[in-house]
């Protein structure tokens, strides 16, 4: 419960802050920028670096640094005498080039709607309840987000939160529609498709509420504007949706309370923001974040006649190559790098090109009468759709090259991410190899999960339950969620349930998630001499493995064992540490020694040269 007496700061207007109900002075436009950046980060860490490309950009002052932390030490000030006013400082702290606000994130407005929108979308479909915190969230905008500050970052950003919002009325409206309220509709959607008249998202509930409140007149010439605008400053028509519903107005048909009427099974369905939500629990992997957004940032500025920026995150199951990926993600979003749209596809590994391409080309408004049938077509419209659009696109889970190759755009303004658990070579994709966690972060994704207090009081049986998980993320993440759901287990107890080689993998399960699982997904991609030879590796003594040993056991000649390592390695199931000596992760040895126990299958005893060598 927020305290009428609490700070309260605002970017969905004019940047302000208000303490005990009176406006602060925020200072100079530079300085009210810096707050904002910090705002729009809340209680999170932003660079030096960071901060200076999105106030100033490409024109930094000479000596940055010092105009920077002069700029700090005032909003200091500011917050220092705000909090004698509510009794409660809000810190700005400093730790190695970067600067965190610590503030409550209700306190921010921004940041309060994207909590009452996915607080609403707890609620059930059609209801009062969900319709109040949507209109609570409309409530918050208090006219242009971010009037005051200039600069380009800010332009982006400022274009990004007026798209949010207008996302946000739409899907208003059409719950309003859906409850009979249709005069709440007309009176906010009418003067936004007005001033937007190109947007198909306020037209269609608008025309609908109007139909509903018998104002047919009106609802023909919302009709009409709209595909006058798109034909003349598109060349194009409306969509299915609003032909849908221009057509049944024409028809005379009559709407129930909800418009349903009005609505076509068959209309085009689009999609343009389609991330995953973001991990709450999200810890570590500050160098890899801060190289994923930098490349990001510089993506959403660049000229058309660049390159495209594609970054692949590669890893061995489990590592945490997707949650890397949506955070970073869900960080270039909230930066307004990508306002034109972001698209997530799951690859699933096996996913075929053109099935591919057919989803993103109908996200993208793409009819299926229109969709072509060859690979290349298809690519090549995909091409055409992203052409000088500044869209982020994650595939996630892709399994070579030739499913990742067709679906790259071609315009330097998009960026994609991509996830694999092998290495992938195309031109212009940057690979960043995930390694595991370290202690530190093992510990304090444990200590987010479980709760920190039960680990200071066991800090060594926390560190032996992040080593006994391999320092592996979902193996660390699985065993914190294990701990809190059984509070009255100490910690030792559950590094000792996972000292067993043979039964660890069943320690780091919960319900359908579990290491075994992810790590049985990369092994049923191998070939079926790749999966025989690294049953064989969990076999031989030691932490090393070789080509010599394997060939003595199975009889195979050396050179197909290689092959079968190297496959392996690039599939990070094995790792290297000095050419010709391979390694297993122990849940990856704990895996594979399962398999191995459970016998070889008659059929892969001994395969033939032509099915069993992996191709090279």
């Amino acid at each position: 419960m927020r305290s009428a007496e609490a700070m309260e700061f605002r970017i969905l207007g004019p940047v302000e802050a208000q303490a005990g109900g009176a406006a602060l002075d925020l200072g100079t436009a530079k300085q009210r920028a810096i707050l904002a950046v910090l705002l729009i980060d809340a209680d999170a860490p932003v660079s030096l670096e960071c901060l200076v490309d999105r106030v100033w950009g490409d024109a930094p002052p000479p000596q940055v640094r010092r105009v920077v932390q002069a700029h700090l030490s005032r909003i200091r000030a500011v917050l220092a005498s705000a909090a004698q006013v509510t009794g409660e400082p809000v810190a700005l702290s400093r730790r190695s080039s970067a600067y965190r606000l610590h503030i409550d994130r209700d306190r921010v407005d921004l940041h309060r709607v994207r909590g009452l929108v996915r607080q609403a979308k707890s609620m059930p479909d059609c209801s009062p309840e969900r319709a109040a915190l949507l209109t609570e969230a409309l409530g918050r905008w208090q006219g242009e987000p971010l009037t005051g500050v200039a600069g380009d970052w800010f332009a982006r950003m400022r274009e990004s939160l007026v798209q949010n919002r207008l996302d946000l009325v739409a899907e208003w409206a059409d719950l309003h529609i859906e409850l009979g309220r249709h005069q709440p509709v007309i009176e906010l959607v009418g003067p936004l498709a007005a001033e937007h008249p190109l947007l198909e998202s306020l037209a269609e509930p608008l025309m609908r509420a109007l139909h509903a409140m018998g104002r047919r007149g009106q609802a023909l010439a919302c009709y009409a504007r709209t595909r006058s605008g798109l034909a003349e400053q598109l060349g194009a028509d409306p969509g299915s949706a609003l032909q849908a519903v221009h057509a049944a107005i024409l028809r005379g048909e009559e709407s129930d309370s909800s418009g349903a009427e009005l609505r076509s099974p068959s209309a085009r369905v689009t999609a343009h923001r389609q991330l995953r939500p973001d991990i709450g629990e999200f810890v570590g992997r500050a160098q890899e974040i801060a190289a994923l957004v930098s490349a990001g940032s510089a993506a959403g500025r660049r000229d058309r006649d660049t390159a495209m920026t594609a970054v692949l995150i590669e890893g061995m199951a489990g590592v945490g190559k997707t949650r890397l990926a949506l955070h970073a993600a869900h960080r270039l979003v909230a930066g307004g790098d990508f306002a034109d749209g972001q698209l997530y596809l799951d690859l699933g590994g096996r996913v075929a090109p053109e099935t591919a391409l057919e989803s993103l080309l109908r996200l993208l408004g793409v009819d299926g009468s229109a969709l072509p049938g060859e690979l290349a077509q298809r690519s090549s419209l995909l091409r055409d759709r992203l052409a000088g659009r500044r869209v982020l696109l994650v595939y996630d889970d892709a399994a070579d090259e030739k499913q990742l190759e067709p679906l790259l755009p071609g315009s330097s303004t998009c960026m994609v991410v991509v996830t694999s658990r092998r290495a992938l070579a195309l031109p212009g994709l940057r690979t960043l190899h995930l390694d595991g966690f370290t202690m530190e972060e093992g510990l304090a994704l444990l200590g987010t999960v479980a709760g920190g207090t039960r680990l200071m009081a066991e800090p060594e049986a926390a560190a032996a339950v992040v080593a006994r998980c391999g320092y592996l993320p979902l193996a660390v993440a699985l065993a914190a969620h294990r701990l809190q759901a059984r509070p009255a287990w100490p910690l030792a107890h559950l590094a000792d349930r996972l000292r067993d080689p043979s039964h660890v993998l069943d320690e780091l399960t919960i319900g359908q998630s579990s290491v075994e699982r992810v790590i049985a997904t990369a092994y049923d991609m191998l070939t079926a001499h790749q999966q025989r030879v690294l049953r064989q590796c969990a076999r031989q003594p030691g932490t090393e493995v070789s080509a010599g040993p394997i060939a003595a056991v199975t009889g195979d000649p050396p050179t197909w064992i290689d092959r079968s390592l190297e496959a392996l390695l690039d599939q990070n199931l094995l790792r290297q540490r000095r050419v010709g000596r391979y390694e297993m992760h122990e849940l990856v040895r704990a895996f594979a020694a399962r398999r191995a126990h459970a016998g070889d299958p008659p059929a892969a005893l001994r395969d033939a040269p032509s099915k069993c060598v992996p191709a090279t």
